[in-house]
């Protein structure tokens, strides 16, 4: 016979008491596996395209907003209004970006490389000098870059991302 201390002997005797099959413990490990997809938890599915668009649209809105602050500011250069609207440009496109793109959708990746082509032409654009042959050309990619963004946001249903404040 073995001898256990005390401590040791009611641990032996609660373990045994509770032991269980490995056949019934793997099951109910893969029932709450099967409970926590189907409720969602840990996050690991793809969102709706509804989802999508409701946090992509919310997001542009409060561009739209920063942008229509920006304009109404009467103090500064266009030099410096054009640096600042390309910063609320490049945070509001990190914000999109983190959003989870929706499965079997591949429209809101085109309408996001289209706004950087755009944030792209414009920072482009503050490395040339006013009126020379390099600005107009920045320029020209970026109203390409702006419009065929805005012609994939409204298509895709991105409402609140055309406009001004659209790409």
């Amino acid at each position: 016979m073995e001898v256990r201390s005390p401590g040791e002997t009611e641990r032996a005797d609660v373990g045994a008491s509770h032991r269980c099959p490995r056949v019934i413990r793997a099951a109910l490990l893969g029932a709450i596996s099967v409970v926590a997809v189907l409720t969602g938890c840990g996050g690991g599915g793809k969102p709706s395209r509804a989802d999508y668009l409701k946090k992509a649209n919310a997001i542009c809105q409060t561009e739209k907003q920063e942008m229509d602050a920006l304009a109404l500011r009467s103090t500064g250069t266009l030099e410096e209004a054009i640096r600042e609207a390309v910063k609320i440009r490049e945070r509001t496109y990190a914000k999109l970006r983190a959003i989870r793109l929706p499965e079997s959708h591949t429209t809101p990746s085109e309408w996001l490389a289209y706004r950087a082509k755009a944030i792209g032409a414009l920072n482009e654009l503050l490395q040339t000098r006013p009126r020379s042959a390099a600005r107009r050309a920045s320029n020209t990619r970026y109203f390409y870059a702006n419009a065929r963004a805005a012609t994939i946001a409204r298509a895709y249903g991105l409402t609140r991302c055309v406009g001004f404040a659209g790409s």
